[in-house]
């Protein structure tokens, strides 16, 4: 059948085919902010200009990975690294949402750096992804620390070995600290989830730390570099595995930066873990219906964000945290899984994201707490504005059903608030499943006891 065109649909078409046929030729794309192939030469072939400049002698080599077939990729001697002009999209560890990806092949070494963005003003904030910290094994290692010089991710290290001398694909997706990491395009199966806090950064590296001066070389060879400021999926990883060239990846779109929190929002944690109670780290993951799954496996700094708000373990004295599951005692997954800390004096912290994120208003904090396998005792519960304690109540009793206790406290909209629970008991244990933080409007259609201590109103259930 023979349609007839007119004139001005025909120019319209043309338009079309031209505007088509340029962004085929378009080396630019929105989601791929660095493409560095390292055949021949340092330039970024995303089209952004964010263009290599080496430090010591990193040498092209003809060693590459298979599935690339042919090419180069830079050997560093342990002594080198390459730095990327801040051109555009640059640094990316700040973004909503990003990946970076490469191949590598290098021996495990203690605590040397693949990819590294820093400041050349302070040695404070750091984003690495590098070797076992300790040099003992070949593990991935992350590592992130905030403008204020707080640790967000003190080595959290992959369980799957990447350091062995022989090319691996390395994959590290990021959504506002919720991580994935893909090894030759298996996920890690240990969450790396930190805590996200402010970084002032202005410099990007491969191969090592470039700060006021550079350090922590990598010895080996690396090859394939390529940043996105989007979540690259499964699928686009398997594909970079089997060898496609990044430039090729059809990315999602960036990730929006999250909201904040709007009242009426709840937040329901669910700390879950993989350690059972024999000490072997295979258990499965049970998360709570509704519920928001916080790994806490890793201990100390085991995060989860939801929202714009991030939710992390810690301990009041810095002790390192431990993690068990409780079995066919319980079946119940939000109260079957907690972490604790035993010990006189000892204390489990859960940090309801940093100085500044929660806004102004009043807040409901529901509590579980239980442990199947031991008669709980009562434990102390309070909250903390800016490390300063208010103690709630000394005789929290646990609850296999729901929650243990519930209180509501008024956040400034400036400081960091958490919640505690601490060891009130003979067993010197202490015990947190579950928490559910709820942004209310103001008390008037609720009944609330007054506890009299200024800001602070609660009520609560005692078993």
């Amino acid at each position: 059948m023979f349609h007839r065109v007119s004139s001005i649909q025909s120019l319209w078409m043309i338009f079309a085919v031209l505007s088509f046929s340029f962004a085929l030729h378009d080396k630019s794309r929105a989601d791929l902010i660095g493409y560095w192939p390292f055949d021949g030469d340092l330039l970024d072939d995303s089209g952004l200009g964010n263009d290599g400049t080496s430090y010591g002698n990193p040498i092209f080599d003809s060693n590459v990975p298979g599935v690339l077939g042919s090419g180069q990729s830079v050997a560093f001697d342990g002594s080198s690294l390459v730095s990327m002009t801040q051109n555009s999209g640059l640094p990316i560890s700040v973004q909503p949402g990003f990946t970076v990806s490469m191949w590598v092949q290098g021996a495990a070494q203690g605590d040397r750096r693949i990819f590294s963005e820093g400041s050349s003003a302070s040695n404070a904030p750091l984003f690495n992804l590098g070797t076992d910290n300790t040099g003992s094994t070949g593990a991935f290692d992350l590592f992130v620390r905030t403008d204020g010089n707080s640790t967000a991710a003190n080595h959290h290290k992959s369980s799957i070995q990447v350091y062995d001398n022989t090319w691996h694909h390395i994959a590290f997706v990021d959504h506002g600290g919720n991580t994935q990491l893909y090894i030759d395009g298996v996920m890690e199966p240990v969450s790396l989830n930190y805590a996200r806090g402010p970084m002032t950064l202005n410099t990007t590296t491969i191969g090592g730390i470039l700060r006021a001066t550079p350090g922590s070389y990598f010895t080996g060879n690396i090859d394939d570099v390529a940043i996105w400021n989007s979540l690259l999926t499964e699928e686009n990883i398997a594909s970079l595995v089997a060898g496609t060239s990044p430039a090729s990846i059809v990315a999602p779109a960036p990730p929006l930066p999250p909201a904040p929190p709007q009242i009426g929002d709840v937040f329901q944690i669910d700390i879950d873990t993989h350690m059972l109670s024999d000490g072997t780290n295979v258990g499965p993951i049970s998360t709570a219906d509704g519920w928001v799954s916080l790994d806490a496996t890793r201990g100390n700094g085991a995060a989860i964000r939801e929202g714009a708000l991030s939710f992390y373990i810690g301990s009041a004295d810095g002790s390192l945290q431990r993690t068990t599951d409780q079995g066919a005692p319980n079946p119940n997954p939000l109260t079957a899984d907690f972490v604790y800390d035993d010990g006189s004096a000892q204390a489990v912290i859960v940090y309801f994201g940093r100085a500044g994120d929660l806004p102004a208003g009043k807040w409901l904090v529901d509590i579980f707490t239980y442990d199947a396998q031991n008669d709980l005792g009562p434990q102390d519960l309070g909250f903390r504005t800016s490390g300063v304690e208010t103690l709630i109540s000394d005789a929290v009793m646990p609850n296999a059903d729901g929650a243990a206790f519930s209180f509501v406290f008024e956040s400034d909209g400036v400081s960091s608030y958490d919640v505690y629970l601490r060891e009130h008991n003979d067993q010197d244990m202490t015990r947190i499943n579950a928490v559910r933080l709820t942004y209310i409007p103001e008390p008037s259609t609720i009944l609330l006891l007054s506890l009299g201590l200024g800001g602070l109103i609660a009520y609560g259930r005692r078993q």
